[in-house]
């Protein structure tokens, strides 16, 4: 662990439960947000989305 999320963890730890769950939440979040982002940034999620696209807008069409 890198020492400025030791530094911050130790921070949480010295506020109340309920602000250590807001705090857990907004990383969760930020890290399933991360992960997304990789996720559908790859060159064959990319070519699926616009495959997918072109798939809608053909059918819209009909």
């Amino acid at each position: 662990m890198v020492d400025e999320l030791r530094v911050a963890i130790e921070h949480a730890l010295r506020r109340p439960d309920e602000v250590q769950r807001q705090i857990a939440e907004m990383m969760e979040s930020q890290l399933e947000e991360q992960e997304w982002d990789a996720l559908v940034s790859t060159p064959e999620s990319q070519a699926f989305l616009a495959r997918l696209s072109r798939e809608i807008d053909e059918q819209q069409c009909v």
